[in-house]
């Protein structure tokens, strides 16, 4: 069956974005710094962030938080990144350059963006910062990008990031355990789980192994487990996933930052204060480091 992508789905997971940031690319091309700012990816995100404030248009993640994630890639080192919901690319920008000072010349960066739109804007920028090398864009349909990422040889994720508010996130990391693109080893962000999008993410990896086995029963018994793929992107609970990964969640203060982990995956959850977040930092590095020292 052919995956379609539902115009609600797109206006539903864009729902909080402002159409006048699609008016970034005019923006820049007419900028009067734009020669001197070209291949630096550096002055490409001064631009972005010039726009961002006269237009108002809230950019994710924030600063300080691409900052924080910025360091733990430079950390992890990873050969194939994975970030969910690409915006306009500055994330990808952002990272992109982590890549190219920390010499990843094996790795790469796949942005999965549903919205051609702005995907044609951060393939545009992307280029603009010189670092197509690095980043590669991917729009259309989730699922399909997914797939074809495993199609063409890339059977393993080292590291993820998970935009805002993404509806299709829960539906995603199931679709990733079912082909076995996350394992041991994976790191994943998710930018905010106080955001509604991010609630059904919550409540599964909060789920016991028990609890998800039961769903996968319950949908294996309807008929409703076989209709179609895009159904399973609108409603979280229709994909099975991998119920047998057992994820572990530790509130960090209460209302912020929460560790998770399947088996030996660490997840971070943000907070919304710079000092959760330099505080989830410094306790993701040390457990990272803990893992790197052998036994004696």
């Amino acid at each position: 069956m052919v995956e379609e992508y539902t115009p609600l789905q797109e206006q539903l997971e864009y729902a909080g974005h402002d159409v006048h940031e699609l008016d970034l690319k005019d923006f820049i091309l007419s900028h009067p710094n734009l020669e001197r700012f070209r291949g630096t990816p550096q002055g490409i995100l001064s631009l972005i962030d010039e726009f961002k404030r006269t237009r108002n248009c809230p950019l994710q993640p924030s600063n300080h938080k691409a900052r924080i994630i910025g360091d733990l890639v430079a950390h992890r080192r990873p050969t194939v990144m994975i970030e969910m919901g690409g915006y306009v690319g500055y994330s990808a920008i952002l990272f992109g350059e982590v890549f190219f000072k920390q010499g990843i010349d094996n790795g790469c960066i796949f942005s999965l963006e549903p919205n051609h739109r702005y995907g044609e804007v951060a393939k545009f920028l992307i280029d603009l910062a010189g670092l197509s090398n690095f980043v590669e864009v991917m729009t259309g349909p989730t699922d399909a990008s997914i797939r074809n990422l495993l199609s063409l040889g890339f059977e393993k994720v080292d590291f993820m990031l998970v935009g805002y508010d993404n509806l299709a996130c829960t539906p995603s990391l199931k679709l990733f355990e079912e082909l076995k693109m996350v394992s041991p080893g994976t790191v994943i962000v998710v930018d905010n789980s106080t955001f509604s999008g991010n609630k059904p993410y919550m409540e599964y990896v909060r789920s016991s192994v028990e609890e998800k086995r039961e769903i996968v029963k319950r949908l294996e018994s309807t008929d409703i487990f076989n209709m179609s793929t895009i159904l399973a992107t609108i409603d979280p609970e229709v994909r099975a996933g991998n119920p047998n990964l057992k994820y572990v969640t530790w509130p960090m203060d209460g209302t912020g930052p929460a560790w998770s982990m399947v088996g030996q995956i660490p997840f971070l959850i943000f907070g919304a204060t710079q000092a959760d977040l330099h505080r989830a930092s410094l306790k993701l590095s040390n457990v990272l480091e803990r893992k790197k020292t052998p036994r004696p």
